[in-house]
């Protein structure tokens, strides 16, 4: 599987942190996609193109979860000022 698309932003979004939460973030899409996989082979009767986009909902839900607890610059929404 090639890494791209919203996985990609997961990982790049917690490459920089602990390896648990790049792990974590993998398992997670990785598990959402095998999961989407078995549903269509037992035949669940919904669009295959909503089983299709489940790993991409996934990581949606998953990064508007963590962005609740981000911080923000100090700087958010100052004018900068030029000194002369």
């Amino acid at each position: 599987m090639t890494v791209t698309g919203p996985l990609k932003i997961w990982l790049s979004r917690d490459f920089y942190g602990p390896p648990e939460k790049v792990l974590l973030g993998a398992l997670l899409f990785g598990g959402v996609e095998a999961l989407q996989l078995r549903l269509r082979a037992i035949g669940l009767q919904v669009p295959y193109q909503l089983l299709l986009s489940l790993p991409y909902l996934a990581t949606i839900v998953a990064l508007a979860l963590a962005g609740r607890n981000a911080s923000y610059p100090a700087a958010l929404l100052k004018l900068y000022e030029r000194e002369e």
